[in-house]
């Protein structure tokens, strides 16, 4: 036990009886704040209460201790990142408690000003953070949820520690640096004990703080709308490096990509070096600015169909790519309309579904040139669920939340697309043509944001013309989490034996999904299927029998397998991950020949809340 004068140490002490005596044999450290000589007195009582008063017996000299308290080291002493979790160590000899404050600045020079700094208050266990000027500091609790920033960097709260041990004081905290802070820095440390002594500011390591990458966008424009046959219509490019970017170093590379519609007769820019499809340049651009815009001139062929979807990109100059599309409506000669047929189903409720729209041209459903899709309150792209349907070159083109930008998805891909309001899924759509009729099949997600009925608009576009937008039908979105299935890969092939993955997804995280099935089938139906269940909570495969009934149970990674007459279900190659969201789990699948033919994948899941629909994800072919 202590106090601030003395540690008294029980180990090795002895207490021991003779005759008359009482001896007391025991070790005492004396802390260097006890300095100086101290008389030792001495005290006895006997049972009958008699004592001898205190006696003076001696005296003993308590050395001083002039060391002044170390800064140092820190973890990592050197490295380079935006964002690393440092470790700072102080020690006072004597002892973590006697040191009464400790710092920090990251600078090129033991400066405020300017720096990242920042004071450690160990008795009330708080970081005092400097603004700008160094001379104004703002409280974080350690280990808080909070956190503090000035334009050099941010101090986090969340995680960091502070612990004493022995003579050391340790801060463990993440710090994230400002790109407008970008080089290298040194570590500076600072500690200073009760007594006020201070061992002054120690250069203990060096940090590089990276410089901003390039970061380069581009947008395509045009005005009005183009017809058939017109000549020298014209669009505009600009390319943008975002506010507080790096500069651009190298050369970049505008890359144009003309629809089947439309003919490219040239692409000219102020200091641009343009030569077929690309235009290029090297001189450096400033973050938060733009290069001089780019005029691309074409033809419009006299049978192009609308709309023309042109697109563009960017690349090079350090930057990621980039690119961007413009669908132009083309007009062309008076022919008979098309019109928005229906929405099947017209109404209902849910967060998924598979829809089928269909679209109608008198003229054949080859002389739809586009068609689309919007869901909301009102015929309004923005804030909706919004995509049009390129027909010819079988494309999804998907609004963002703004309603004037679109993303590319091939109709039956197996990725997906999505906005604040919903998701467009690629795998399991359709889009087929028959007569006067384009018929396309999509599976759409709701998000819980976009909750309340929305109408469904159509609308349909042929060489003709537009039809106006019809209003369909109405689908209620509930709120709250939701589960669906992903994706399934390869969502499509042909193999007597092949490993696939499945892809379920809960907005609540994975472990709120509560099973999940696949079925393998020319319909949903588990009789005579390939069909089996996942528990992914006891992490079992639960594998139906030929009537779809019964089932047999397979722990996933385990060494056996089950089997019926249209597949087998091996266990060894199983695996089952949760990330975030997403359930996923990869199985090898060996189909008998009696299961011979096309199949179409159907997945379906459920969480605490209810379960999703089955839904078709892809197809496989057993030969």
């Amino acid at each position: 036990m202590q106090n601030s004068q003395c540690v008294l140490n029980g180990s090795g002490s002895m207490l021991t009886k003779s005759g008359n005596n009482l001896t007391l044999t025991m070790s005492i450290n004396f802390k260097p704040a006890f300095a100086g000589t101290k008389q030792t007195y001495m005290w006895v009582q006997n049972n009958a209460g008699a004592t001898n008063n205190w006696q003076d017996n001696g005296a003993w000299t308590v050395p001083g201790n002039s060391q002044p308290p170390q800064a140092g080291p820190v973890t990592p002493g050197s490295g380079a990142g935006a964002a690393q979790q440092f470790t700072f160590v102080w020690s006072d000899p004597n002892g973590a408690a006697d040191i009464s404050a400790a710092a920090v600045i990251f600078n090129t020079s033991i400066n405020g000003p300017g720096a990242c700094f920042f004071i450690v208050d160990p008795v009330n266990r708080n970081l005092m953070f400097a603004d700008d000027s160094g001379s104004h500091f703002n409280v974080l609790a350690i280990g808080s949820s909070g956190s503090l920033q000035n334009s050099q960097c941010v101090l986090s709260g969340p995680g960091s520690t502070l612990t004493a041990l022995g003579n050391n004081l340790t801060l463990v905290v993440s710090i994230a640096f400002n790109a407008a802070f970008a080089g290298t820095k040194q570590t500076f440390l600072w500690v200073q004990n009760k007594a006020g002594v201070t061992n002054n500011w120690q250069d203990a390591g060096s940090w590089t703080v990276p410089a901003p990458a390039p970061s380069l966008s581009i947008t395509k424009t045009h005005s009005g709308n183009f017809a058939q046959g017109q000549q020298n219509a014209t669009y505009n490019v600009t390319v943008s490096n975002a506010s507080g970017a790096a500069p651009t170093s190298g050369t970049v590379t505008v890359t144009e990509t003309v629809p089947a519609g439309l003919t490219l007769v040239s692409m000219s820019g102020t200091g641009w070096n343009c030569s077929n499809t690309s235009c290029t340049r090297s001189d450096a651009l400033a973050g938060g600015t733009n290069y001089p815009g780019i005029t691309v001139t074409v033809n419009v062929s006299n049978l192009a169909q609308s709309p023309q979807v042109n697109q563009v990109s960017v690349s090079g100059g350090g930057s990621t790519a980039a690119n961007a599309s413009d669908p132009t409506v083309i007009s062309g000669s008076v022919l008979a309309a098309p019109t928005a047929v229906s929405a099947t189903p017209s109404s209902g409720t849910g967060a998924t579904q598979q829809f089928t729209f269909v679209w109608s041209d008198p003229s054949g459903f080859a002389d739809i040139s586009g068609a689309a899709v919007l869901f909301n309150s009102s015929i309004n792209g923005q804030g909706a669920c919004f995509f049009v349907v390129d027909p010819q070159h079988r494309n999804f083109l998907f609004g963002d939340d703004s309603g004037s930008n679109f993303t590319v998805l091939p109709v039956g891909s197996p990725g997906s697309l999505q906005n604040s309001q919903c998701v467009l899924n690629g795998s399991g759509s359709t889009l087929t043509g028959s007569g006067n009729t384009l018929t396309l099949t999509v599976t759409i997600t709701f998000k819980p944001s976009f909750a309340g009925t929305q109408s469904t608009f159509m609308w349909v576009n042929n060489s003709a013309g537009m039809s106006s937008w019809q209003n369909k039908g109405s689908w209620t979105i509930s709120g709250g989490n939701q589960t669906q299935a992903v994706s399934v890969s390869p969502s499509s092939g042909s193999a007597a034996t092949q490993q696939f993955t499945f892809v379920w997804s809960d907005t609540s995280g994975f472990g709120d999904i509560t099973g999940a099935a696949v079925l393998f089938n020319t319909s949903i139906n588990g009789q005579g299927a390939c069909f089996f269940v996942l528990d992914p909570v006891h992490r079992n495969l639960f594998f139906a029998d030929d009537s779809g009934s019964n089932f047999s149970v397979l722990p996933v990674g385990s060494a056996g397998s089950v089997g019926n007459s249209q597949c087998t279900l091996q266990g060894s190659s199983t695996a089952l991950t949760g990330s975030g969201n997403n359930l996923t789990l990869t199985v090898t699948v060996t189909f008998q020949h009696a299961f011979a033919g096309a199949k179409s994948t159907f997945m379906w899941v459920q969480n605490a809340a209810g379960t999703a629909n089955w839904q078709n994800m892809g197809n496989w072919t057993v030969p």
